[in-house]
């Protein structure tokens, strides 16, 4: 039996925090709350979470304050990080992997939470040594083609969250190809396949396109991790 979700909800108003709480016990997740960014970034330092919800406007600490610390603290084991608010989407919210408009709409929460257990249970693993047999060259050199392959999936995942924001269809399937082409040069066949689907999927379809972000995200995260354990 796999493990279920676990949440962390942070959001100054009591009603919204026991109304997403409990839409989230609907799908078996396991959710913890905090009345403002603070003491999220409290609870997130001392225990592990899947994904951290986070009000945009809190008192002490605001949503993206506290995105941008458990950022900067947990590079290695980062969450999914979804922004809550009533108001559109704006600039200061770029670090997030998700936009979640006020009212909670149940179908879009379940997409995404179907979205992320997807992510999380797919296989990660990557035999450093057998890519660097299978491509020919040395050590040294592979490790500085990774850090340049994290360096710049780094930059590009920016730039497709940047453009679902938009809904700028070309630039989804330009960003996608190159991120395609990154993973593939260094044989990270989960994430190649991920951001071919980005790359070939309706554009139309914002919801599922929104889907893939999330999971092309959570898989780079994972694979990251391999690397800084």
């Amino acid at each position: 039996m796999n493990d279920p979700l676990k949440i962390l909800i942070a959001d100054d108003d009591n009603l919204n925090r026991i109304l997403l709480s409990k839409l989230m016990q609907k799908f078996g997740v396991e959710c913890e709350t905090a009345p403002n960014g603070s003491e999220a970034l409290s609870v997130f330092e001392l225990s592990h979470f899947d994904a951290v919800f986070l009000d945009i406007n809190m008192p002490v600490m605001s949503g993206p304050e506290c995105a941008s610390e458990i950022i900067r603290i947990a590079p290695d084991r980062k969450p999914l990080l979804v922004c809550i608010s009533a108001d559109e989407k704006g600039p200061e919210t770029s670090m997030f992997d998700y936009f979640l408009l006020k009212p909670f709409n149940t179908d879009e929460i379940r997409d995404l939470l179907d979205a992320l257990t997807s992510a999380l249970k797919s296989e990660m693993s990557y035999d450093f040594e057998e890519v660097i047999r299978i491509i020919g060259l040395d050590k040294e050199t592979m490790q500085m083609l990774m850090d340049e392959f994290f360096s710049v999936m780094t930059e590009e995942l920016e730039n497709l969250k940047k453009a679902v924001a938009e809904r700028n269809r070309d630039m989804i399937t330009h960003v996608a190809h190159k991120m395609k082409g990154a993973a593939a040069g260094m044989m990270v066949e989960n994430l190649r396949n991920l951001c071919s689907e980005m790359q070939n999927v309706n554009k139309s379809d914002i919801r599922l396109v929104r889907l893939l972000l999330v999971q092309i995200g959570c898989c780079f995260s994972r694979f990251r991790g391999l690397f800084t354990k």
